[in-house]
C-alpha cells in the first residue's frame, strides 16, 4: 500500500521507466555484461510513525526476470 506522494510518484517514474524500451531484454542483457552483473538487488526502505517497511527485489540482469519479491515490516 502506498501512503506518501513520493511513493507514488517513484512509482510511476519507475513504470514510465519500465515502459520506455530503455530497459529493454537487449539493453538489460549488454548492460549487465559490460558491469559484470547477473543480477541486481533493489531496496526499498520507508518509515512510518508506526512502522518501518522494506523491500527488496532480486532481478536477473539477462532476462528481466524477478527471482525474487520480499516484504517487511518492523513496529516501532
Amino acid at each position: 500500500m502506498l501512503r506518501d506522494r513520493s511513493a507514488v510518484d517513484r512509482t510511476i517514474g519507475e513504470m514510465r521507466l519500465s515502459s520506455s524500451g530503455f530497459f529493454s531484454e537487449d539493453t538489460r542483457a549488454k548492460f549487465g555484461k559490460s558491469i559484470g552483473a547477473t543480477h541486481l538487488l533493489f531496496v526499498n526502505y520507508m518509515r512510518f510513525p508506526e512502522k518501518d517497511v522494506e523491500t527488496r527485489r532480486l532481478i536477473d540482469v539477462e532476462t528481466g526476470r524477478v527471482l525474487a519479491n520480499v516484504v517487511g515490516e518492523k513496529n516501532r
